[in-house]
């Protein structure tokens, strides 16, 4: 994180469309029946979703290969976690606040691969936006290199510092991901595409390690993946790659944290600033990793997307709330790394938001 930048400071400068999230509970059925009758703080994986609930990916359109990657310019994101640790939900709730925020305009870049239009990344925010819609959870990501998708954006502020950002995002199945650790009988491996975008020098990539609560085995896949980039990548490049690790389901967290360190009890709520002792305590070799990160690069904070519920009617867990401070915080901070400005109001809205107060 930027020197300059305090973890969860406010974000300013976003105001969103009105959203089906923003409805009552009861409405995401059309018979108007359920009610919630569990209630959680973090829309992340419960398990797999009965098989009607993703629609099914476009096997047609073009996966994205170590050739394309090995053509990408600019800023990429590319989130590693194991299965189930939340990075589908986050670049999916990430695009929900770009493509709404009235403050934001975005574009989605489409590519042209093999002499054609190539709408895979399209595809998938379609996906994506047909579960949150109803406010379904998401399946896993289906392992296997033809599965991997990339989609480009281009955002520009509307208020505030108005210099665009275009960058990439890759959704990799975490599947694929854990074969970065090391075996007794194979060596540790990514997937080409993935391996392509840190050789690439073309390439800006940016980390996001999500640290999951419910997910054991992340100081070992995180560990390992260190070790894999060290032997592939330039230490001085490395060195100058931003990483964010995010901790989705804060309140699950932030209850195991209770229990293991009971003179944090007076806190309630896992904060961006107690984000660093959950590592110390549940990963304390991702803590060594952030802690040695080149601090300017270096980010930390809970990832909490709403409030889900359970139908009383199919038993399916459902996002009934959807929140998206968290996700506002994670673009500001983006934003920073590759642009080295803020995202905020200008000072002439700031100056009439005092004179109205």
């Amino acid at each position: 994180m930027s020197s300059n930048e305090k973890p969860g400071a406010d974000v300013r400068g976003f105001s969103e469309a009105p959203s089906p999230f923003l409805r009552k509970p009861s409405a995401f059925d059309a018979d108007n029946e359920d009610r919630i009758t569990e209630i959680d703080h973090s829309a992340e994986l419960r398990g797999r979703q009965p098989r009607d609930a993703e629609p099914k990916r476009s096997h047609n359109l073009t996966a994205f290969t170590a050739e394309h990657a090995a053509e990408k310019t600019g800023p990429v994101i590319i989130p590693f976690g194991l299965p189930g640790s939340g990075k589908t939900t986050f670049l999916a709730t990430l695009f929900k606040l770009l493509t709404e925020a009235r403050s934001l305009k975005s574009e989605v870049i489409i590519p042209e691969r093999e002499s054609v239009s190539n709408y895979a990344g399209q595809a998938m925010l379609n996906e994506w936006s047909d579960l949150l819609t109803v406010g379904r959870l998401f399946d896993a990501t289906p392992a296997g290199e033809h599965h991997i998708r990339d989609v480009e954006m281009q955002v520009t502020p509307l208020v505030g510092q108005r210099r665009p950002l275009r960058f990439s995002i890759v959704e990799v199945s975490g599947e694929d991901l854990r074969k970065v650790v090391v075996q007794a009988d194979s060596e540790p491996s990514l997937p080409q595409s993935v391996e392509a975008l840190f050789t690439n020098r073309s390439v800006r990539p940016l980390l996001i390690l999500m640290v999951h609560p419910e997910r054991s085995g992340n100081d070992k896949m995180f560990d390992n993946l260190m070790l894999f980039l060290r032997q592939h990548v330039d230490p001085g490049r490395l060195k100058e790659m931003p990483m964010l690790v995010l901790i989705p389901n804060p309140r699950r967290a932030m209850a195991e944290l209770h229990m293991r360190r009971p003179d944090l009890q007076m806190h309630k709520v896992l904060t961006p600033e107690l984000c660093p002792e959950y590592l110390r305590e549940f990963a304390p070799r991702t803590y060594a990793i952030f802690s040695n990160w080149t601090k300017s690069r270096r980010g930390i904070m809970p990832y909490h997307v709403g409030t889900i519920g359970r139908s009383e009617r199919d038993g399916r867990e459902r996002i009934m709330v959807y929140e998206d401070e968290h996700a506002k915080q994670v673009f500001k901070w983006i934003y920073t790394q590759f642009t080295g400005r803020k995202l905020g109001q200008s000072w002439y809205s700031s100056f009439l938001k005092l004179l109205d107060d």
